[in-house]
């Protein structure tokens, strides 16, 4: 059972990574990115939400495989959009705060998505 449940942990994991950088990359300034990186995050998460639709039952180690693919393409895209927050004004460093209004719902979401996981298997 524990195996299961670190299957299920990879997936969501992978899942919740590519639905942050496909709402980083549609949240982003404009003067961050480029056409050209949004589409590259876009195809790479794409093809990996169409990849976990057609593997759900795949091993953990495939799930993490995919994850570091996932981050080798995207992260330095996702370190663009963050640069320069540190030393950005009042405005851009609420930016976080004002998010985390979001990580309750985004659990609870999580969660019901393992649980029906669990009622097909």
């Amino acid at each position: 059972m524990k195996k299961h449940q670190q299957r299920i942990a990879a997936r969501n994991q992978l899942e919740g990574y590519i639905f942050s950088c496909k709402q980083a990359v549609e949240d982003a300034p404009a003067d961050r990115l480029s056409e050209s990186d949004k589409n590259t995050v876009r195809d790479k998460c794409n093809a990996e939400l169409k990849w976990l639709d057609s593997n759900s039952l795949a091993e953990k180690e495939e799930f993490e495989d995919h994850m570091k693919e996932t981050q080798r393409v995207c992260g330095p895209i996702m370190a663009k959009i963050h640069s320069g927050a540190a030393g950005a004004g009042p405005k851009a460093q609420g930016y976080g705060q004002q998010l985390m209004h979001l990580v309750p719902p985004l659990k609870k979401l999580i969660k019901l998505i393992a649980i029906k996981y669990y009622k097909i298997l």
